[in-house]
């Protein structure tokens, strides 16, 4: 993306962030309001098949917003990828964590969703302080949504 783009979508998330702090439902924010550039007019109809969505023309950005008294500021953005043609919901494609973890732990949990990190690796990554990223990870592993390798590398249990 370019830079200004790159500000433009940082921009509209927070302002969506912002409006939506106390709603309850999440809110979803149109990618393209005006419309996809290069929409493929001979596209079949939307469709979606276990999890994996088909032929999008409209897509879209849904937020859901930590309760108010967990937020820390912090936003996490999960793209379970795909193009035109298909893409997943991340459901299917990735562990979830309860809606009512914290966006610290939701944060620490997205960056070990992309790889196995080492303890370092995940402060650095996240900018969290290293005690509050230690208590997630111990809260994360009791709950059994990671696992410790030798060397204090941490995975997600699939």
């Amino acid at each position: 993306m370019k830079p200004s783009l790159r500000s433009l979508w940082v921009t509209v998330f927070l302002c969506a962030f912002e409006s939506n702090a106390f709603a309850a439902e999440p809110l979803v924010i149109p990618l393209w309001p005006e419309g996809v550039p290069g929409l493929q007019t001979n596209a079949g109809s939307e469709g979606e098949f276990a999890g994996r969505y088909t032929n999008v023309h409209n897509p879209t950005l849904t937020m859901y917003a930590p309760d108010v008294a967990k937020s820390t500021g912090v936003a996490v953005i999960y793209s379970p990828g795909g193009g035109y043609v298909r893409v997943g919901d991340g459901k299917t494609d990735a562990r979830q964590l309860p809606q009512n973890s914290s966006a610290a732990a939701q944060k620490v949990f997205a960056l070990l969703q992309q790889r196995s990190l080492q303890i370092d690796e995940i402060i650095e990554n996240s900018g969290l302080v290293s005690a509050q990223v230690l208590g997630i990870l111990l809260d994360l592993e009791l709950q059994g949504y990671l696992r410790q390798l030798p060397g204090k590398i941490y995975t997600v249990e699939r």
